[in-house]
């Protein structure tokens, strides 16, 4: 579970760079 919401977290900071 803990893997999974870390993944999540991950992929989202990756979008909120790439908005940036």
């Amino acid at each position: 579970m803990g893997a999974k919401v870390a993944l999540l977290v991950r992929s989202e900071n990756r979008e909120a760079k790439g908005l940036d």
